[in-house]
């Protein structure tokens, strides 16, 4: 099978890069050397991201990637706890709204890219639910909805169709699209990409 495409190049000489810089994460370096010849450049610019909330519902699972837009930020993170479901990849998302007014996600327009590829298919499964409204368990399903300054975690989960298993399909994972109702700026797109471990 193909190695998937890393979706960010080197911000010194341009190639496929798979390390972001460890304080920001928004730099993308393809080697230990190209982040030390860019750093004075990067310095400057360079400004530390929005710390995860402590959150029960998201300490049992290893992080994917992260964004940021319009101080509204997300994670994605490997579900654990369902690791072992046949057929499925979970995930957990969670959503830190910093913006002055409110912001809410729908479940059903998550929008999960892979690599194409014929052996592998990924599309959404039913059933999403929140699982974590500011560090307290919640019942609340298929939306996530927070007023200033709360955060969630949403557990959704992505069908493999075809012959592939989970860590195949997981590997072929480039990023999840989550369009975003912001209060003030409209709909947002926050694109998390996968960090290639």
């Amino acid at each position: 099978m193909d190695s998937p495409k890393l979706s960010h190049s080197c911000a010194v000489c341009g190639k496929p890069a798979a390390k972001s810089c460890g304080k920001c994460r928004s730099a993308f370096y393809c080697s230990r050397e190209c982040q030390v010849a860019g750093w004075k450049a990067h310095k400057a610019t360079c400004v530390e991201g929005p710390k995860l909330p402590a959150s029960i519902a998201i300490a049992t699972t290893a992080l994917l990637g992260q964004a940021t837009e319009e101080k509204v930020s997300a994670w994605i993170a490997e579900d654990h706890d369902d690791r072992s479901t046949a057929g499925l990849l979970n995930f957990r998302v969670m959503v830190l709204n910093q913006n002055k007014g409110s912001a809410k996600l729908i479940a059903k327009s998550l929008f999960l890219t892979a690599t194409s590829s014929q052996a592998i298919r990924i599309k959404p499964a039913p059933g999403a639910k929140v699982v974590d409204l500011n560090g307290k368990p919640s019942d609340a399903v298929d939306q996530l909805s927070l007023a200033e300054s709360e955060f969630g975690v949403l557990k959704v989960s992505f069908q493999i169709e075809g012959q592939a298993t989970a860590e195949q399909a997981l590997a072929s994972c480039q990023y999840v699209e989550l369009p975003i109702k912001v209060e003030g700026f409209g709909v947002i797109k926050l694109k998390v990409n996968f960090s290639k471990r």
